[in-house]
């Protein structure tokens, strides 16, 4: 089955299908992917620009609700946007959609390690 993800260079890869631009990722499935980028569409189109920790809150809990807990999510702007953190394996992913930049990654509790 041919993706319909391409590669623009190392770092970037544009999603022909959802019209996100994936600028980082791990081993995360395509399946996850969709998933990730439909959520934010619908919680992009669900709150506006003053109310990101609304749009990040609404990821988080359906990331939460279909992959378990300990999701993160970070929504900024092309001028707003840093973070520093640190990850579980194969659960990062970083992409753009439209004037969004969105981080999604999880994290195992404590009792986990």
């Amino acid at each position: 089955m041919k993706s319909d993800l391409f590669e623009i260079d190392h770092f970037a890869a544009i999603d022909a299908s959802t019209k996100a631009v994936f600028r980082k990722w791990t081993k995360s499935s395509e399946e996850m992917k969709h998933y990730v980028v439909d959520i934010a569409k619908k919680a992009i189109q669900k709150y506006d620009d003053a109310h990101l920790n609304s749009i990040c809150k609404d990821i988080k809990e359906q990331l939460d609700k279909k992959y378990g807990p300990l999701w993160h999510c970070i929504v900024g702007n092309p001028k707003y946007f840093g973070t520093f953190l640190m990850f579980t394996k194969n659960v990062y992913i970083d992409f753009m959609l439209g004037p969004y930049n969105i981080r999604i990654f999880q994290t195992h509790s404590s009792a986990d390690m």
